[in-house]
């Protein structure tokens, strides 16, 4: 059995500016409305708004504990606490992914259900992702390495979230 181990650092990073980023966004919105900052009201908030949304939708579901067993990798996410159990036998397999940072190479593990991605797991928030990936290789299929493309990215993400 294999248990992943969070990159501490990182991971709190996220949450603070997922949880802070709100309450920056009032505070910049009632400073620029007063100062009438017509630039910031209209192009720096909504952006910055929007860039919390995309953390709240698309990164924080990886930040996940994993758990691999014989038979299956159990997912529980820390905020909700909700599990997921995928049973190797119904998993078509994973694909790892490169994305370029500034700070390097970001990899990922991209698990394979029906021809569609239903979990990835990042070497962004997990210490041990190359045990991880290890255990993975010797119990689902290798589907080879997928090219990151952002725009394509986002498109997959979304059509992931409402479930098409």
């Amino acid at each position: 059995m294999k248990k992943s181990k969070f990159d501490i650092f990182t991971v709190i990073a996220i949450y603070s500016v997922a949880i802070l980023g709100p309450i920056l966004l009032v505070y910049f919105y009632l400073i620029s409305y007063e100062t009438t900052d017509k630039f910031l009201i209209y192009f720096g908030l909504p952006l910055m708004g929007l860039a919390l949304i995309l953390l709240w939708i698309f990164e924080l579901p990886k930040i996940c504990f994993i758990q691999l067993t014989q038979t299956t990798i159990q997912i529980l996410n820390p905020i909700n606490k909700r599990t997921k159990s995928l049973d190797y036998n119904h998993i078509d397999g994973f694909k790892k992914q490169f994305q370029p940072s500034r700070f390097g190479i970001n990899k990922s593990i991209l698990i394979y259900q029906d021809d569609k991605v239903i979990h990835e797991i990042s070497s962004l928030y997990i210490k041990n992702f190359d045990e991880i990936e290890g255990f993975l290789k010797t119990k689902i299929n290798y589907l080879g390495t997928k090219k990151f493309r952002w725009f394509d990215h986002l498109i997959e993400e979304i059509k992931r979230k409402i479930g098409t």
